[in-house]
C-alpha cells in the first residue's frame, strides 16, 4: 500500500490534475499514472523522481563508446504529441528527450538496428530538476522497444568508434552528425547527413568536418541553413572562433552548400 506517515497523519499521496507539478509535491503523489518516489527540496529548488513507465515515440541517437563521459548512452527525442506523457514542474521540463544509459540488452538491440532511427518505446527513471544544481547525467532506463521503423535499419552502423548526434530536427528531415574521436578525445572525423523523414536515406552535406554545425533555419522545401560558432576542433588551440553559416540546397544530384556569413 502506497502510504506513509507524516507527523501523526497518514499520507496516501495526492493526485495532480494534468501533468504539471509545483514545489508542494511530496512522496507518493501521483501524476500521469506515475508515482513520486524521490523528492529533494533546498532553497527553492526541487528534484523529483518518478516510479513507473512512460510511453513515447521519436528519433533515437546512440553513442556506443565506452570511453565517453557516461559510457554508452542514447537519446530519444520525443515527438511533440507524446510530451504530454512527461510531467512538468511550473510548466518546465528538465529535458524534452529521454537520456538513457546501457543498462540491459535492449541498448544493444537498438545499436545493432542502427545508431540512428525511429521507434516507439517504454522508459522509466524520469526525473525533474527545478532551480537546483548545475548538471545531471543520464537517468533514463529503456524498458521496452514497442516497435522500430524498418526504413532506418542499418542506416548508421557501428564502425571504428563512430557515434551519431543530433544536429537538428525539422518537420520533414533530420540532420545527423556521424563522428569519431581518437584515443585522446581529439576530433578525427565527422560527417553530416540529411535524412528525409518520408524516404530515409543518407545524403551527405559537404561541409568542413572540423566545425560543429546545427540547423538554424528552414527556408523552404529545398533550402535550409546550418550555423556554427566557428571553433576549429581540429586545432590544439580552440580559443579562436570563426562563426559562419552555410546555406544548403537540396537537388536531384545531392546537396549543394554555400557559405553565406
Amino acid at each position: 500500500m502506497l502510504t506513509d506517515t507524516i507527523g501523526t497523519i497518514l499520507y496516501e499521496g495526492k493526485v495532480y490534475e494534468g501533468n504539471d507539478l509545483d514545489d508542494m509535491v511530496e512522496l507518493k503523489d501521483r501524476v500521469n499514472g506515475l508515482i513520486v518516489d524521490h523528492v529533494v527540496k533546498n532553497n527553492g529548488g526541487v528534484v523529483v523522481g518518478f516510479a513507473g513507465e512512460i510511453e513515447s515515440e521519436g528519433f533515437y541517437f546512440i553513442d556506443p563508446n565506452e570511453s565517453s563521459m557516461y559510457g554508452p548512452t542514447g537519446f530519444i527525442f520525443v515527438d511533440e504529441k507524446y510530451l504530454k506523457n512527461f510531467p512538468t514542474i511550473y510548466g518546465e521540463r528538465t529535458n524534452s528527450s529521454v537520456w538513457f544509459s546501457k543498462t540491459n540488452e535492449l541498448y544493444d538491440e537498438l545499436t545493432n538496428n542502427s545508431l540512428f532511427g525511429k521507434g516507439k518505446f517504454k522508459t522509466s527513471g524520469y526525473f525533474l530538476v527545478y532551480n537546483y544544481g548545475m548538471g545531471w547525467g543520464p537517468g533514463g532506463v529503456l524498458n521496452e522497444i514497442i516497435s522500430l521503423d524498418e526504413d532506418y535499419k542499418n542506416l548508421f552502423t557501428v564502425e571504428g568508434g563512430k557515434s551519431v548526434g543530433n544536429s537538428g530536427i525539422a518537420d520533414d528531415f533530420v540532420v545527423v552528425n556521424y563522428t569519431v574521436y581518437d584515443e585522446n578525445d581529439g576530433l578525427k572525423e565527422r560527417e553530416y547527413y540529411y535524412i528525409n523523414n518520408e524516404y530515409p536515406k543518407k545524403v551527405i552535406i559537404p561541409v568542413e568536418y572540423n566545425y560543429h554545425y546545427n540547423l538554424k533555419e528552414v527556408i523552404n522545401d529545398n533550402e535550409f541553413i546550418l550555423q556554427t560558432e566557428g571553433y576549429d576542433e581540429a586545432l590544439d588551440n580552440v580559443n579562436m572562433s570563426s562563426p559562419h553559416e552555410i546555406k544548403c540546397t537540396i537537388t536531384s544530384e545531392g546537396i549543394l552548400t554555400e557559405k553565406i556569413n
